[in-house]
């Protein structure tokens, strides 16, 4: 007989309710600000109204399948289903009281596949080309197929006996053949690992729809959940919160998951209330509907549940891929339910019984099945339908269908069985388990939020076993990369052994060897992962790379691993939870979590000679390793925690359990930080620990003369003193401190650290209690019980480039009774990581106020230098640029520049005098800061002579520059005055200017809410001389041009107002020279009415001398440390100008200018405009 598989649309009927979210605990998600931001989904379904208020925003492409005249075209009038399902997963979340997505923040790509206004069949679209490169976390799937192989069904009332003997290449070819967006998903699912979600169906069979059941057939398919519905108005809590499901509560439509439990699960799918397409849309007959919402049921509504809570575990949890999300809502679907004795399922099809009353006709068939409970049987054996009866009945069910429940066809309530074509091949009556209609529980979206709940050998493969690894037997192992980010799962973790019964014997890629294998867990990838739940897996944890931390929760509960634990080379452990059996390092182990609490090992603590154990310390106590036994190689390292550690005093180490085991380190380190090394020695006899590269000396012979060929030091110092260090400190790296060591004085002798047996034996009366009181402060540092470290600066702390700063700082970190205040920052600057130990460094030194100086300076001379260039021959007016430049080399150079341009005495006939204004603005695009400045110029010009020209010119400024920490305003006048003079030969340029500026600044101190102020006073001079000369052709002249400049600013001392930090700072005075060479091009255009003139320029400066601008300030609170700021002003300048300029017969006249300022750490881009009168 031929075989056809149809897509049906999930069956819709009803509505939403709040309590279905409530259902799968979402709000859990939102209060951890996880609702689905920045992830992308996909769906395949009808069409989806973008501009619904509910999908405002969230499309962001769609693709239609085509009929026979090209793309479908949706009327939203009648195309409802794909709006509806795609709100319940994503739709905008608009107030309290009105219906939204799971993941309402998610967005979607959407590709349409069914629809109703159609001529012909649909063609679909290519699915996986138009979703391979999206980076879809899950594509939600609201449709399926009306063949249900595992149970041998097709067309809902339809049982076909041969399906039972097909294999599964028969059932992968079918769904392939007959819908090729199924073979596309299967595509993506295998090589993008996205999540594929499908509804079961809505025909009241006990298993879903074909492609659900496409990964019994091939277990490659791990990326694939399949869903059913339930009805959340039936389904309620009891006094201990757990959920009881009665018999409604399993919808009569709802598919069963018999089969595939493996990877399927239910939500919420009756009578949910999310998008209504027709909303005020006009159409052909009738009134426009005016419903934002309505309610619709099925598995389609149950579905998407689904695919927008794997949307907030993909926020949650970044790294995961498809196969994880889906093993995280699988694994924490809540098991802790009662399902319902006994429920009905209805099947609706076409009466094929011609003796039959309703032949022809579509009907409603019924099957009962009973969930964990037996069939009620006659003494004989036979089902006893009368209890059955008795048992719908108590369940709530209508009286009417039970009572006319028949297995007769011709019934009113006919059994499934009872259809002539499904001739008792399908059972009336099923007894099964909970898992066949509710596969691994019911969505809950709070506890996914703690990550992975099991370990199920039951979703992994072949490649995961591992034979043999280390003290370990073969199991199989859950391997998860981190991928460079940190995560927490806070569920307590078990595992669920392989079930052969749970997977089709027959299916491709099915794993075999998984039987009675425990499962473990691989940490893969950087980043730290966070387990502080009770994890009761039994395969081992094997930290491979990246960070495992193994910690309890405040209320103290979990942070327990039931498995020995790994840690490769390339790892590291931390935290202060439990471990049950051994831990082996072959990397880092640090116990705590940088709070000086420690790490229990109930069995062995064994490191090999590649580990490193890490114990913290603070200024009163330490974290320690406890373990029932230890077998000791490689290295120890004491690691400082964030503190203000005083240089010079003693810090008191418990060395708990680990006292007995020191002489079995291949070395025992103490880490530094920014700013101090912590100088080790032991006990009584101060012995150094590590030294480095010094002979071994017995402990037993120190207080012996030296050997000849070691002199005694003849400046003996008893206080450990600082070694030299490299200059360019780890802090963020304690694998590889720094080994800093005391100096030897004549009585005592330095040990290697790699040779140290003798220095670190342990006194023989030592407390065998590893449990040791970690309160030191009354510890006796001559103990014997206890390393002792001394805290000494470093001698290159705090240093910054071109400044003596850091030896003021060291000063200051060095005093006794220092302020809390500078305590706690420079307990904050020495153990921050190297970017923000930088920044705070560079934000405590300030030199933006050199920068604003530079930039302010010159963009108030660049008025002056327009007014006098203007007077020039129109063709080299835009070489002024020269002074324009506003970085910190113009600083200087810019005061110099007033000349710098072409230079022919005017051309106005008869006209001897020249007034002009000068709007500017100009926008400033530095490395390190940005800003912008507006001007204003007046000037006034005379031809005292036929060869010479003088101009005045006076001009107000106001800047204001942004840095990353600070911000400076500034306001200037200035004063000017430029002369010319024509020798025919050449021009000679001269010009001088003084200008006065008041400047305001604040500053932050990065780790702190300081905020510091000042206000301080300019002065500024300079003086201009060079040469130039015109060369005409036709209209086109060139004009090369050379001139020197002398500049000299003064700026007043000045006091910041603030707390920790705050500076005062001394005069500037600094001299600067430069040499300019450029040349002008302009061109005379006479065939306007208008005389216009277009030029352009490109001038080079070189600063010859004051390159560096330099200061002396000191600390307000600490007035002797004073220390020296430099800052480098740029020697190269380059200015490329076009203008454009007219004059009209009227004697007024106009000119436009764009200039372009570069240098090597900066690029500024002015518009000028000139408006004046000539007369």
């Amino acid at each position: 007989m031929k075989r056809c598989i149809c897509i049906v649309t999930a069956f819709v009927l009803q509505v939403f309710a709040i309590s279905d979210l409530e259902l799968i605990n979402t709000q859990s998600a939102y209060d951890e600000g996880i609702t689905g931001n920045g992830i992308k989904v996909g769906i395949i379904d009808g069409a989806v109204r973008g501009d619904h208020p509910s999908l405002s925003g969230k499309l962001i492409e769609q693709i239609y399948s085509k009929d026979k005249y090209g793309a479908y075209t949706p009327d939203f009038t009648i195309d409802t289903h794909g709006s509806h399902v795609a709100g319940i997963m994503v739709g905008n979340y608009i107030n309290a009281s009105s219906p939204h997505g799971v993941a309402y923040d998610a967005s979607i790509y959407a590709a349409q596949i069914t629809g109703y206004n159609k001529i012909g069949t649909l063609t679909p679209p290519n699915i996986y080309d138009f979703f391979a490169d999206k980076d879809l976390s899950v594509i939600n799937n609201s449709w399926n197929s009306n063949m249900y192989p595992i149970v041998s069904m097709q067309g809902s009332t339809y049982y076909v006996k041969s399906l039972s003997t097909m294999n599964a290449n028969f059932f992968i070819r079918q769904a392939y053949g007959n819908s090729k967006p199924s073979e596309d998903l299967s595509r993506l699912s295998k090589d993008k690992n996205t999540l594929v979600v499908f509804a079961s169906g809505n025909e009241g069979i006990i298993s879903p729809g074909l492609f659900g059941t496409l990964p019994y057939y091939d277990e490659s398919l791990r990326s694939w959940l399949v869903v059913g519905a339930l009805d959340s108005a039936n389904v309620s809590k009891d006094s201990s919160a757990k959920i009881i499901i009665n018999s409604k509560g399993s919808p009569e439509f709802s598919n069963g998951l018999k089969g595939i439990q493996n990877y399927s699960l239910v939500a919420p799918g009756t009578n949910i209330n999310n998008v209504n397409s027709p909303y005020m849309i006009r159409p052909s007959f009738g009134r426009v509907d005016r419903s934002l919402y309505t309610k619709k049921s099925g598995t389609s509504m149950a579905a998407p549940m689904v695919s927008g809570a794997a949307a907030l575990v993909a926020q949650k949890f970044p790294f995961l891929n498809g196969k994880e999300i889906a093993d995280v809502l699988l694994s924490t679907a809540n098991r802790d339910y009662q399902a319902p004795k006994v429920v009905i399922k209805e099947t609706n099809g076409l009466d094929s019984d011609r003796n039959s009353p309703y032949f022809g006709t579509k009907r409603n068939y019924y099957t009962v099945f009973y969930i964990d409970n037996p069939i009620p049987k006659k003494d004989d054996g036979s089902i006893d339908e009368d209890q059955i009866k008795i048992d719908l009945m108590s369940a709530g069910y209508d009286r009417a269908l039970v009572s006319g429940l028949s297995q007769l066809n011709n019934s009113r309530y006919p059994t499934l069985s009872s259809h002539i074509l499904v001739d008792g091949g399908y059972a009336a009556v099923w007894e099964i388990k909970k898992e066949d209609m509710f596969g691994q529980g019911i969505l809950d979206v709070k506890k996914a939020m703690g990550g992975l709940a099991v370990l199920d050998a039951n979703r992994l493969s072949n490649s995961d076993i591992v034979q043999n690894y280390k003290q370990e037997s073969s199991a199989v192992y859950y391997k998860l990369d981190t991928k460079g980010m940190d995560a927490e799962f806070s569920n307590d973790i078990s595992q669920r052994k392989w079930d052969s019964s749970t997977h089709n014997a027959g299916a491709l890629n099915l794993p075999v060897g998984l039987d009675d294998l425990n499962v473990g867990f691989i940490k893969n990838g950087n980043g730290v992962l966070r387990l502080t739940g009770k994890n009761s897996y039994l395969g081992a944890t094997i930290v491979r790379q990246g960070g495992l931390n193994i910690s309890k929760k405040a209320d103290n509960s979990g942070g327990f691993i039931s498995s020995n634990v790994y840690v490769e080379n390339t790892a590291s452990l931390s935290g202060d939870g439990v471990i049950d059996r051994n831990l082996y390092n072959d990397g880092i182990v640090r116990p705590g979590n940088q709070d000086l609490s420690d790490l229990t090992v109930n069995g062995t603590y064994e490191q090999s000679s590649t580990g490193t154990l890490q114990l913290d310390f603070g200024d009163k106590k330490n974290s320690k390793l406890i373990a029932a036994d230890y077998n000791i190689q490689g290295k120890l390292e004491y690691i400082p925690l964030p503190a203000f550690y005083t240089s010079g005093s003693y810090v008191s180490i418990d060395l708990g359990g680990l006292k007995a085991h020191l002489n079995d380190f291949s070395s025992v380190e103490v880490a530094g930080n920014n700013a101090i090394n912590f100088v080790a020695v032991l006990d009584g006899d101060k012995t150094s620990i590590n030294k480095p590269d010094l002979p071994q000396i017995d402990i037993n012979e120190q207080n012996k003369d030296n050997s000849a060929d070691q002199k005694p030091d003849q400046n003996p110092n008893p206080d450990p003193v600082l070694p030299e260090l490299d200059k360019d400190p780890k802090p963020d790296n304690p694998t590889h401190p720094t080994d800093p060591a005391p100096k030897p004085s004549d009585k005592e002798e330095n040990i290697s650290g790699s040779t140290q047996d003798e220095v670190n034996k342990p006194s023989q009366n030592q407390d065998k209690n590893p449990n040791l009181n970690n309160n030191h402060s009354d510890k006796n540092p001559n103990s014997n019980n206890n390393l002792i470290v001394t805290p000494t600066i470093k001698p290159d702390a705090y240093n910054r480039p071109n400044s003596d700063i850091g030896a003021a700082l060291r000063e200051i970190r060095s005093m006794v009774n220092l302020d809390k205040r500078y305590q706690d920052y420079f307990a904050f600057l020495d153990n921050a990581d190297s970017k923000n130990f930088d920044k705070a460094l560079k934000t405590i030194e300030s030199i933006d106020y050199m920068s604003n100086t530079a930039q302010i300076v010159s963009g108030h001379h660049q008025f002056n230098q327009n007014s006098m260039l203007f007077a020039l021959n129109p063709a080299s007016q835009g070489l002024s640029l020269a002074r324009n430049f506003e970085t910190e080399p113009i600083l200087l150079a810019s005061l110099a520049s007033d000349i710098a341009i072409d230079l022919g005495i005017n051309s106005y006939d008869e006209k001897r005098y020249i007034w002009y204004m000068s709007p500017s603005y100009k926008k400033i695009n530095a490395d390190n800061y940005s800003g912008k400045s507006y001007g204003l110029n007046f000037t006034i010009g005379a031809k005292p002579s036929d060869n010479s020209q003088l101009t005045f010119n006076t001009s107000y400024l106001e800047s204001k520059l942004n840095f990353e920490d600070s911000s400076s305003k500034s306001k200037y006048v200035n004063f000017g005055s430029n002369y010319i003079l024509d020798l025919d030969s050449v021009k000679i340029l001269s010009g001088a200017s003084l200008g006065f500026g008041r400047n305001t600044m604040q500053r932050g101190l990065f780790g702190s809410s300081e905020i510091l102020s000042g206000s301080y006073n300019n002065f500024l001079a300079s003086a201009e001389f060079g040469l130039a000369k015109d060369f005409k052709l036709n209209s086109f002249t060139i004009t090369p041009l050379s001139y020197f400049s002398y500049s000299y600013i003064f700026q007043d001392s000045f006091n910041e107002s603030g707390s920790v930090f705050a500076k005062s700072y001394d005069k500037i005075r600094h001299d600067s020279t430069s040499i300019t060479a450029g040349v002008n091009l302009s061109y005379d255009l006479d065939k306007f009415d208008v005389d216009t003139k277009l030029s352009g320029f490109v001038i080079y400066e070189y600063r010859l001398s004051g390159k560096d601008l330099e200061n002396r300030a000191k600390f307000r609170d600490f007035q002797n440390q004073t220390f020296t700021q430099r800052y480098a002003l740029n020697r190269d300048l380059i200015y490329l100008g076009f203008s454009s300029q007219f004059d009209y017969t009227n004697s007024f006249f106009m000119r436009f200018e764009l200039i372009n300022e570069i240098a090597k750490d900066q690029y500024n881009f002015n518009i000028l405009a000139n408006l004046g009168f000539k007369f």
